[in-house]
C-alpha cells in the first residue's frame, strides 16, 4: 500500500500509521513513512455586505413599500446566513450544508430580482492571498454580480467537502474511505459548477483562482483524490495487483490532468504563479501513483505463482517505478515537502525489489530486459457529483412569493393575450351553439307535435320549467341586470378615483420639477407609475368589454320579456296551451290525420335530435371545465415559473398558450360532431315536412311548442350571461380596491420623498 500524501495549505491532523510491508514478498511495495496533508486549497475570504439594506430599498422603489416590509425579515435572515457562511471554516457536514443552503437561496432568487439595479457589490479575496499568491497584485475582486457570489460560495463549499474527505481518508474503516471518496466527488462537482458560473463573467477581471484553468485544475485534483480513495479501499481489501495497478494509473492520470495547466510554460495560470510549490507537489503525486502502478504491475506478474514469468518485463516495470520515484524525491527536496520521508522510504523498498529481481534473473531466468515498458492502462472510477437542485437543498425558500416587476408587467400582457384567446374560443363555441339551437328550433316543435302519446308540453321542456321557476324567472333576470349596472357604476367610480390619485401625483411632480429645475433630483413620476397605469388600462379595457356584453343582455331581455314571463305559468296552463282545450290528442286519442309513416319518421328523427342534445350538453361541460382551468392559472405565477428558468417572455407566452391547444382541439371536435348530427337530422326533416305539411293541427302544436322552447333557451342564455356579469363586477371591484390602495401608497411614498427633498433644498439654500 502506498500512502504518499502531499502537503497542503492548511492544517490537518492524522493518527493512522501505515502498515509495514512484507520485505521478502516481491508483490509488496513500501509504504510512505509519516503521513502528510493532502493538496487542498485554502478557504476564500470575503468582506461583509448589507444585502438587507440594498435589496430592501430596491423593493421599496420598484415594487412597493409593503413588498419591502413583507420581505424585510427574509432579507435579514439572508444577511445572517451569508455571515455564517463566511465564518464557516471548520470542515464538517453542518458547515457544508450551510453554504449549500445559501447558494441554493441565491440561485432561486437570482431571477426574481434585477441585481444590476440593486447595485450590491460582493468582494472576494484570492484563495492564495499572501506569500504564496498566484498574483499578489490581484488579491481581491469586487463585482456587482450574483454569479460571482455563487461561484465563490461553491468554491468554499468544495474546499470544505475536500477537507472532510481528507479527514475521513485517515480512518482505518473501509466505509469511511468510501465516504471520503464521495466528499471528494462532491468537491469536484462544486468546482465544476463554480467554473460554469465564472465562465458567465468572462468579460470581468477575476481573481486568478476563479479562472477557468484554475477551477478545472481543482476539479481534476479532487477527482484524483477520489480515485486515490478507490485505490486505498481496494488495497485494504487485498484486491488483485492487476486491478490495483489500473486504479493507481487512473489516479496518476487525474493528477496529471490537474498538473497540466501549471506545466504549460505559456499558460496564464503558470505565469501568475508566485512560486512552483503547487506545480511540484502535483508532479510528485502524479509520479508517485505512476510508480505505484508499475510496482503493482510487477507484483501482478507473480500472482499466478511465478510460473512462466517474464522476468525481464518485471524488472523493467520496477526500473520505471524507481526512475519516477527518484524524480519525485528530487522534486520533494526542492519544495521541502512533508512527504519527502515517505517517498524516500518507498524508493528504498522499490530499489530493493528491483535489485532482488535483477539478481534472480542473473541466476535463474536469464531473460532479456527491455529498454522500456509502457505505463499500465488506467481505470478511472471517480466521477464528479454535481451540486443538488436548489429547490431541494434550500430548506425554506424565503422569497418564493417575490415577483419581479418585469414579471408583473409581462403577466398583464399575457393575461390580455390569454383573455383574447378565451374570448375567441368561447365566442366561437357560443356562436355555434346558438346556430345549432336556431336550427333545432325549426325542427323539434314539429316532431313533438306528431307525438300523440305526449299531447301536452313535451317532457324535455316540461322538466326544465320548474327549475326556471325556482330560480326566480324573469324577475331575477331583471334584478341581476339592475345589480350589474349598479356594480359597474361603483367600479367605474373607484377606478376613476385611483386614476385621479396617480394623475394628481404626476401633476405635482411636474409642477415641482418646473419650479426647482435641476435641484429636483428625484426620479420622474412617469418612470415609476408605469405598472399602475398598465393595470388601470387593462381594467378599463375589461370594463369596456363587459359593458358591451351588458348592453346585449339588456337588449335581448327587453325583446324576450313577454315570452319569458310565459315560463312563469303553471304546468297545467302550459299543457293546455300546447294540447288545446278541445284537442282529441289531449284526451289520449290518436290524431287521425297522422299517417304511420309520419310517426315512424318522427320517432327516428327524435332519436337523432337526442344525440345532438347530448353533444351540446357535453359542450357545456367542456366550456365550464375550460373556464375553470383558465381561472386556476394565475398569470403572474405562470409567467414567473418560466422567468425563473430564464425563458424569454415571448417564448413563455407561446408555451403557456400552447398548453390550451388540447382544449381548442376538443372544442373543434365537438363542433364537428354537432354539425354532422344536425346534417343527418335536417336531411330526414325534409322528408318529414313533405308528409306532414297538410296537417293544420300539427302546425298549431308546433308553433306553441316552439314558443315555449325559445323562451326556455333564451332564459338559460340570459341567466348564464347575467350571472357572469355579476361575478365579473365582484372580481373587478376587488381588483380596483387593491389597485387604488397601491396608488394611494405610491402617492404617500412620493409625498414623503417630496418633503425630504424640499427640506434638503431649503437647507442648501440657507448655507
Amino acid at each position: 500500500e502506498i500512502n504518499l500524501w502531499r502537503g497542503g495549505e492548511h492544517t490537518a491532523s492524522t493518527s493512522r500509521q501505515p502498515r509495514k510491508p512484507h520485505t521478502d514478498d516481491p508483490k509488496s511495495e513500501s509504504a510512505a513513512g509519516a503521513q502528510c496533508r493532502m493538496l487542498i486549497p485554502p478557504l476564500k475570504k470575503s468582506y461583509p455586505c448589507d444585502i438587507a439594506d440594498r435589496v430592501g430599498k430596491y423593493l421599496a422603489a420598484t415594487h412597493s413599500p409593503e413588498e419591502a416590509a413583507h420581505h424585510a425579515q427574509a432579507l435579514q435572515e439572508l444577511n445572517q446566513l451569508r455571515a455564517q457562511c463566511i465564518a464557516a471554516v471548520e470542515p464538517n457536514a453542518t458547515n457544508a450544508e450551510l453554504l449549500i443552503k445559501y447558494w441554493a437561496q441565491l440561485a432561486l432568487v437570482e431571477n426574481r430580482i434585477d441585481w444590476t439595479a440593486v447595485q450590491l457589490s460582493f468582494c472576494w479575496y484570492d484563495t492564495w492571498k499572501g506569500a504564496s499568491a498566484f498574483n499578489a497584485n490581484a488579491a481581491r475582486v469586487t463585482l456587482m454580480s450574483l454569479k460571482w457570489e455563487q461561484a465563490n460560495i461553491l468554491f468554499n463549499c468544495a474546499v470544505l467537502h475536500a477537507r472532510i474527505g481528507e479527514r475521513e481518508l485517515t480512518a482505518s474503516d473501509g466505509e469511511m474511505v468510501k465516504q471520503a471518496s464521495l466528499n471528494f466527488k462532491k468537491a469536484a462537482g462544486m468546482f465544476c459548477a463554480a467554473r460554469q458560473l465564472a465562465s458567465a463573467l468572462s468579460g470581468e477581471a477575476l481573481t486568478p483562482d476563479m479562472g477557468q484553468d484554475c477551477l478545472s485544475m481543482m476539479e481534476n485534483l479532487c477527482l484524483a483524490h477520489a480515485q486515490r480513495c478507490f485505490y486505498e479501499k481496494a488495497a485494504k481489501e487485498n484486491m488483485k495487483n492487476a486491478i490495483l495497478a489500473k486504479l493507481a494509473a487512473g489516479a496518476s492520470d487525474l493528477y496529471a490532468a490537474a498538473h497540466a495547466p501549471l506545466a504549460e510554460a505559456d499558460s496564464a495560470l503558470n505565469k501568475q504563479a508566485a512560486n512552483q510549490k503547487w506545480s511540484k507537489e502535483l508532479a510528485v503525486e502524479m509520479l508517485a501513483f505512476r510508480a505505484a502502478s508499475h510496482t503493482r504491475m510487477a507484483a501482478a506478474m507473480e500472482d499466478g505463482g511465478g510460473v512462466d514469468i517474464d522476468k525481464g518485463k518485471q524488472i523493467c516495470h520496477l526500473a520505471s517505478a524507481k526512475a519516477k520515484l527518484e524524480l519525485g524525491q528530487k522534486m520533494s527536496k526542492e519544495v521541502k515537502s512533508e512527504g519527502l520521508q515517505g517517498i524516500s522510504d518507498t524508493l528504498k523498498e522499490v530499489c530493493r525489489l528491483h535489485d532482488k529481481a535483477v539478481s534472480e534473473n542473473n541466476k535463474i531466468f536469464f531473460a532479456a530486459v527491455p529498454t522500456s515498458v509502457g505505463d499500465p492502462e488506467g481505470k478511472i472510477m471517480a466521477k464528479s457529483e454535481p451540486p443538488p437542485e436548489p429547490s431541494t437543498s434550500v430548506g425554506t425558500d424565503r422569497f418564493a412569493h417575490l415577483v419581479p416587476a418585469i414579471v408583473h408587467k409581462a403577466a398583464l400582457a399575457y393575461a390580455a393575450t390569454r383573455q383574447d384567446m378565451v374570448n375567441e374560443m368561447v365566442g366561437k363555441l357560443q356562436a355555434d351553439t346558438e346556430a345549432c339551437r336556431a336550427r333545432m328550433i325549426k325542427i323539434m316543435p314539429q316532431l313533438e307535435a306528431v307525438d300523440c302519446s305526449e299531447p301536452r308540453l313535451p317532457n324535455r321542456l316540461r322538466d326544465r320549467v320548474p327549475a326556471v321557476q325556482r330560480d326566480g324567472g324573469v324577475a331575477v333576470l331583471l334584478d341581476r341586470v339592475s345589480t350589474s349596472g349598479d356594480m359597474k357604476a361603483e367600479a367605474e367610480s373607484m377606478l376613476e378615483s385611483a386614476e385621479a390619485v396617480v394623475a394628481e401625483e404626476e401633476r405635482k411632480d411636474a409642477e415641482m420639477r418646473s419650479k426647482f429645475g435641476t435641484k429636483w433630483t428625484r426620479a420622474l413620476s412617469t418612470s415609476l407609475n408605469g405598472p399602475l397605469k398598465k393595470d388601470m388600462e387593462q381594467l378599463r379595457r375589461q370594463m369596456g368589454m363587459a359593458a358591451q356584453a351588458d348592453l346585449k343582455v339588456a337588449s335581448k331581455l327587453a325583446e324576450r320579456q313577454a315570452q319569458l314571463e310565459m315560463i312563469g305559468w303553471s304546468l297545467e296552463q302550459l299543457d293546455a296551451k300546447v294540447a288545446g282545450s278541445g284537442d282529441a290528442a289531449y284526451q289520449g286519442q290518436e290524431v287521425q290525420t297522422q299517417t304511420g309513416r309520419v310517426k315512424e319518421l318522427a320517432g327516428q328523427l327524435s332519436g337523432t335530435a337526442s344525440e345532438v342534445e347530448a353533444v351540446l350538453a357535453h359542450r357545456d361541460s367542456l366550456r365550464e371545465a375550460f373556464v375553470q382551468r383558465v381561472q386556476q392559472e394565475h398569470p403572474v405565477r405562470a409567467v414567473l415559473d418560466w422567468h425563473i428558468q430564464g425563458v424569454p417572455h415571448d417564448e413563455a407566452f407561446r408555451r403557456l398558450l400552447g398548453a390550451y391547444g388540447e382544449w381548442r382541439n376538443a372544442f373543434n371536435q365537438n363542433i364537428q360532431e354537432a354539425q354532422q348530427e344536425l346534417s343527418v337530422l335536417e336531411g330526414g326533416f325534409v322528408e318529414f315536412c313533405a308528409l306532414a305539411k297538410s296537417d293544420l293541427e300539427l302546425k298549431r302544436r308546433e308553433a306553441e311548442i316552439k314558443e315555449v322552447s325559445e323562451a326556455l333557451d333564451a332564459y338559460d342564455e340570459l341567466a348564464a350571461h347575467s350571472r357572469e356579469g355579476v361575478s365579473f363586477y365582484q372580481q373587478a371591484q376587488e381588483l380596483i380596491r387593491k389597485l387604488k390602495t397601491r396608488a394611494e401608497d405610491f402617492k404617500c411614498a412620493r409625498d414623503i420623498e417630496k418633503e425630504d427633498l424640499m427640506e434638503q433644498i431649503a437647507a442648501d439654500a440657507a448655507r
